[in-house]
């Protein structure tokens, strides 16, 4: 399936870059490379993962990756990657906020 992702989620990768450079840039190169590689690979099984309890009027799932959650709708022929968050992060909040727009 293709992969679309959302301004905030390509906003919340280059964060989460920019937070781990400060301690070690090397590692924010490669780690964000794997965050967005499993971003990438929900399309070959989306349904693998479950719906989140507080967004299932939405229709959200997460697949987590290390501390991070990646919030992500199937739509009729695509995944759409919502938001990239570490998972200490209410996300509920931010949903209510419709932040994922």
């Amino acid at each position: 399936m293709k992969i679309q992702f959302s301004t905030k989620a390509k906003a919340d990768l280059l964060h989460i870059a920019v937070f781990i450079a400060q301690d070690n840039p090397d590692r924010a190169f490669t780690f964000t490379d794997e965050l967005e590689q499993k971003c990438l690979s929900i399309g070959d099984m989306p349904k693998a993962f479950q719906i989140v309890a507080e967004l299932v009027e939405l229709g959200v799932r997460r697949r987590i990756y290390q501390n991070y959650s990646i919030f992500f709708t199937i739509e009729s022929e695509s995944i759409f990657i919502i938001r990239v968050l570490n998972s200490t992060v209410d996300y509920a909040t931010l949903f209510e906020q419709k932040s994922c727009e």
